[in-house]
Protein backbone atom coordinates (compact mmCIF):
# COMPACT_ATOMS: atom_id res chain seq x y z
CA UNK A 1 0.00 0.00 0.00
CA UNK A 2 2.60 2.18 0.63
CA UNK A 3 4.41 1.91 -2.77
CA UNK A 4 1.12 2.72 -4.57
CA UNK A 5 0.93 5.57 -2.38
CA UNK A 6 3.98 6.82 -3.40
CA UNK A 7 4.00 6.24 -7.00
CA UNK A 8 0.49 8.51 -6.68
CA UNK A 9 2.35 11.49 -4.76
CA UNK A 10 5.22 11.31 -6.77
CA UNK A 11 3.24 11.37 -10.48
CA UNK A 12 0.70 13.67 -8.70
CA UNK A 13 3.42 15.91 -8.01
CA UNK A 14 5.55 15.75 -11.28
CA UNK A 15 2.09 16.62 -13.21
CA UNK A 16 1.94 19.45 -10.97
CA UNK A 17 5.50 21.01 -11.51
CA UNK A 18 5.17 19.98 -15.91
CA UNK A 19 1.11 21.70 -15.69
CA UNK A 20 2.54 24.81 -13.49
CA UNK A 21 5.79 25.51 -15.49
CA UNK A 22 4.13 25.35 -18.59
CA UNK A 23 5.91 22.65 -20.21
CA UNK A 24 5.96 20.04 -23.20
CA UNK A 25 4.51 16.92 -20.96
CA UNK A 26 4.28 14.82 -24.12
CA UNK A 27 8.31 15.31 -24.65
CA UNK A 28 9.09 14.37 -20.86
CA UNK A 29 7.20 11.16 -21.24
CA UNK A 30 8.86 10.36 -24.40
CA UNK A 31 12.52 10.70 -23.30
CA UNK A 32 11.37 8.60 -20.22
CA UNK A 33 9.72 5.73 -21.97
CA UNK A 34 13.38 6.11 -23.54
CA UNK A 35 14.92 6.06 -20.31
CA UNK A 36 12.93 2.58 -19.34
CA UNK A 37 13.57 1.05 -22.43
CA UNK A 38 17.72 1.67 -22.17
CA UNK A 39 17.33 0.41 -18.97
CA UNK A 40 15.70 -2.42 -19.84
CA UNK A 41 17.63 -3.11 -22.94
CA UNK A 42 21.08 -2.76 -21.03
CA UNK A 43 20.05 -5.21 -18.77
CA UNK A 44 19.07 -7.19 -21.20
CA UNK A 45 22.32 -6.92 -23.00
CA UNK A 46 24.28 -7.81 -19.64
CA UNK A 47 22.36 -10.85 -19.37
CA UNK A 48 23.12 -12.13 -22.86
CA UNK A 49 26.71 -11.27 -22.68
CA UNK A 50 27.02 -12.17 -19.04
CA UNK A 51 28.80 -9.32 -17.87
CA UNK A 52 26.59 -8.09 -15.61
CA UNK A 53 28.54 -5.81 -12.82
CA UNK A 54 26.71 -3.91 -9.80
CA UNK A 55 29.13 -1.65 -10.18
CA UNK A 56 28.19 -0.67 -14.01
CA UNK A 57 24.83 -0.38 -12.82
CA UNK A 58 25.40 1.96 -9.93
CA UNK A 59 27.11 4.14 -12.41
CA UNK A 60 24.80 3.92 -14.92
CA UNK A 61 21.93 4.14 -12.59
CA UNK A 62 23.33 7.49 -11.41
CA UNK A 63 24.05 8.72 -14.46
CA UNK A 64 20.17 8.77 -15.18
CA UNK A 65 20.10 10.53 -12.01
CA UNK A 66 22.34 12.65 -12.58
CA UNK A 67 20.33 13.58 -16.07
CA UNK A 68 16.78 13.69 -14.20
CA UNK A 69 18.58 16.15 -11.85
CA UNK A 70 19.47 18.57 -14.93
CA UNK A 71 16.24 18.50 -16.19
CA UNK A 72 15.05 19.83 -13.04
CA UNK A 73 17.58 23.04 -13.18
CA UNK A 74 16.44 23.23 -16.90
CA UNK A 75 13.02 23.24 -15.94
CA UNK A 76 13.43 25.65 -12.98
CA UNK A 77 15.76 28.10 -15.22
CA UNK A 78 12.99 27.71 -18.20
CA UNK A 79 10.13 29.25 -15.66
CA UNK A 80 12.49 31.99 -14.55
CA UNK A 81 13.32 32.88 -17.87
CA UNK A 82 9.57 32.75 -18.98
CA UNK A 83 8.48 34.98 -16.14
CA UNK A 84 11.35 37.07 -16.96
CA UNK A 85 9.65 37.14 -20.41
CA UNK A 86 12.00 35.21 -22.34
CA UNK A 87 10.63 32.62 -24.06
CA UNK A 88 13.68 30.21 -24.85
CA UNK A 89 13.09 26.43 -25.57
CA UNK A 90 15.67 25.23 -23.34
CA UNK A 91 13.93 22.43 -22.23
CA UNK A 92 13.01 21.34 -25.74
CA UNK A 93 16.62 21.47 -26.55
CA UNK A 94 18.06 19.15 -24.13
CA UNK A 95 14.95 16.77 -23.90
CA UNK A 96 15.88 16.31 -27.51
CA UNK A 97 19.05 15.63 -27.39
CA UNK A 98 18.55 13.00 -24.04
CA UNK A 99 16.70 11.34 -26.25
CA UNK A 100 18.91 11.08 -28.83
CA UNK A 101 21.25 9.34 -26.78
CA UNK A 102 18.92 7.41 -25.11
CA UNK A 103 17.69 6.19 -28.56
CA UNK A 104 21.52 5.25 -29.96
CA UNK A 105 22.01 3.66 -26.69
CA UNK A 106 19.46 1.47 -27.13
CA UNK A 107 20.45 0.82 -30.66
CA UNK A 108 23.86 0.00 -29.65
CA UNK A 109 22.29 -2.19 -27.17
CA UNK A 110 19.99 -4.23 -29.70
CA UNK A 111 23.33 -4.70 -32.14
CA UNK A 112 25.15 -6.43 -29.15
CA UNK A 113 22.09 -8.96 -28.25
CA UNK A 114 22.13 -9.58 -32.22
CA UNK A 115 19.44 -7.17 -34.02
CA UNK A 116 20.64 -6.34 -37.52
CA UNK A 117 21.17 -2.35 -37.55
CA UNK A 118 21.85 -1.04 -41.11
CA UNK A 119 25.79 0.07 -41.66
CA UNK A 120 24.59 3.18 -42.58
CA UNK A 121 23.04 4.45 -38.51
CA UNK A 122 26.21 1.87 -36.64
CA UNK A 123 28.50 4.40 -38.48
CA UNK A 124 26.55 7.72 -37.52
CA UNK A 125 26.54 6.28 -34.21
CA UNK A 126 30.24 5.77 -34.04
CA UNK A 127 30.88 9.04 -35.51
CA UNK A 128 28.77 10.74 -32.50
CA UNK A 129 30.49 8.27 -29.94
CA UNK A 130 33.82 9.48 -31.82
CA UNK A 131 33.24 13.17 -30.94
CA UNK A 132 31.92 12.83 -27.81
CA UNK A 133 35.35 11.01 -26.96
CA UNK A 134 37.35 13.75 -28.85
CA UNK A 135 35.06 16.57 -26.71
CA UNK A 136 35.95 14.34 -23.35
CA UNK A 137 39.51 14.23 -23.79
CA UNK A 138 39.63 17.66 -24.87
CA UNK A 139 37.97 18.64 -21.22
CA UNK A 140 40.40 16.43 -19.40
CA UNK A 141 43.06 18.09 -21.28
CA UNK A 142 42.33 21.59 -19.89
CA UNK A 143 41.24 20.67 -16.92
Amino acid sequence: MQVNAFKFLLGSLSGLIVYIAGLNFELILLWFVFLVLDIFSGLLKAFKTRHFSSQSMRLGLSKKVAEIILLCAIITAQRILAINCFDLPLLEIFICALCLKEFGSIIENCNTMGVRIPEFIMKWLRAIDDDIDKEEKDVNNKG
